[in-house]
């Protein structure tokens, strides 16, 4: 299941980072669960950047033939979606996407039909992390 946690940084504002437990390969091929944290920020405040995977880009397209809810259909491919792009991390070897965004969502329906349509496009830029654990 996932989460959402809230950061407060230097000035009070929130950031919210959400997490969920992928699957992921560790140095030596064995496989690990890995908590991936998909955030709209640049930077973890206390994580070191270990390596960077790059930027990666996903396009979505979901249709159905039998919406008798909207909202749970969008809802449940964004969830869907998210998982996606955790488990891309976790595929790489990272731990944090950064700069996570949804530049793109639309929705097609036809009510009377009980038909619906999504294209999601997604981005942002993988990486693996260390967090520091040492109080100051």
């Amino acid at each position: 299941s996932s989460g959402i946690n809230a950061e407060y940084g230097a000035s009070n504002e929130i950031r919210f980072c959400e997490e969920e437990l992928s699957c992921g390969l560790d140095s030596s091929g064995a496989l690990t669960n890995t908590a991936v944290t998909l955030t709209p920020a640049d930077h973890l405040p206390g994580a070191t950047v270990q390596h960077s995977y790059g930027h990666m880009s996903v396009f979505l397209i979901r249709e159905s033939a039998d919406v008798r809810d909207l909202s749970s259909f969008t809802k449940n491919f964004i969830m869907e979606a998210q998982a996606i792009m955790r488990a891309h991390v976790a595929s790489l070897g990272g731990n944090v996407l950064f700069e996570f965004r949804v530049s793109e969502l639309v929705l097609l329906d036809s009510p009377q039909k009980l038909q619906a349509q999504i294209l999601l496009i997604l981005s942002g830029d993988a990486a693996n992390v260390n967090y520091d654990n040492r109080q100051s």
